[in-house]
């Protein structure tokens, strides 16, 4: 694997291992499989996405762009005090 290719995988391995720890556990199942998901494996390449993941992975990205907005050390709902 070129040095390049080597990092960028290792970006996204650590980017993974951090959302894991660091978002709400109700995500860790679909973030756990997106990971196991290889690029360019030949049993996947072409094949739709299944509907059920591709609705939970929308949910996860209004999910991260809710995280993003409010950080990570403010209250999820204004109810909530921090």
């Amino acid at each position: 694997m070129p040095a390049e290719a080597a990092s960028v995988f290792s970006a996204a391995a650590r980017g993974m291992a951090w959302a894991q720890e660091a978002l709400d556990p109700a995500w860790r199942g679909l973030i756990a499989r997106a990971a196991s998901v290889r690029k360019g494996d030949a049993a996947q390449a072409g094949l739709p996405a299944d509907p059920s993941e591709a609705a939970a992975t929308r949910a996860f990205a209004t999910y991260a762009i809710e995280f993003a907005d409010r950080g990570p050390n403010k209250p999820r709902h204004p109810r909530h005090k921090a």
